[in-house]
């Protein structure tokens, strides 16, 4: 926390030591109102963003953020459908929409995003792991174990989607495999990331007691 105000003071004293071009101005404001929690400033910056660029994806897409970490996940779609409209091969866009329709349990919906933004990005590791939980969440076991493999294949550090491999294991019945999954993310020197692997770990002989629910129940 400490850090974190040093960093907010050091960056208001740059932008009062060397003013910024009005969209720049404008896009730091929304950031550092966002970061100290300044919700009315923020989404004023973000707006005002917005109605300087109305053809940029990026303005909408970083105004639906806001509003969806806020809770408006109506105004929130509108500008992640937007986004997606300006530029149907904007990833990040499409796996926000996802995220957003997998948080109001619209499955289809967020699995037909989250199939857009592996479409624009077949490379990146991260639309694989976001299709990976969609598919984890239907019960879809085998997709994604597959879409967690790949998103590991394209980038071994990307830790996150070893929690999905490891669960979608799991719930195949394989929990000596999920805890090779779960040991990766127990091996970050992140204390939560370290935390989250050693504690599914541990969850995960529960699979394994005598007279144990059947995994199906579990999940």
């Amino acid at each position: 926390a400490a850090t974190a105000k040093k960093r907010l003071a050091e960056a208001n004293e740059t932008l009062a030591r060397r003013p910024l071009p009005e969209l720049e101005r404008l896009f730091a404001e929304a950031l550092l109102a966002q970061l100290e929690d300044r919700r009315p400033a923020a989404l004023a910056a973000l707006d005002a963003l917005v109605a300087s660029l109305p053809t940029d994806k990026r303005a909408y897409h970083h105004r639906g953020l806001w509003r969806y970490r806020t809770g408006q996940l109506d105004a929130a779609l509108a500008d992640f459908e937007k986004a997606t409209q300006l530029e149907g091969k904007f990833g990040p866009a499409w796996n926000a929409l996802g995220h957003l329709q997998l948080r109001r349990d619209k499955l289809e919906d967020a699995q037909k995003a989250f199939e857009k933004y592996v479409e624009a990005a077949p490379k990146e590791a991260n639309a694989h792991d976001s299709l990976a939980s969609l598919h984890l969440r239907r019960g879809n076991l085998g997709p994604a174990v597959e879409h967690a493999r790949k998103a590991l294949e394209l980038d071994p550090k990307f830790i996150k989607a070893n929690l999905r491999l490891g669960d979608a294991l799991l719930f195949q019945g394989n929990p000596v495999a999920a805890r090779r999954a779960y040991a990766s993310v127990a091996a970050s020197a992140d204390p939560a990331e370290h935390h989250e692997g050693a504690m599914r770990s541990a969850r995960s002989y529960l699979f394994e007691a005598v007279g144990a629910p059947p995994t199906r129940l579990f999940q």
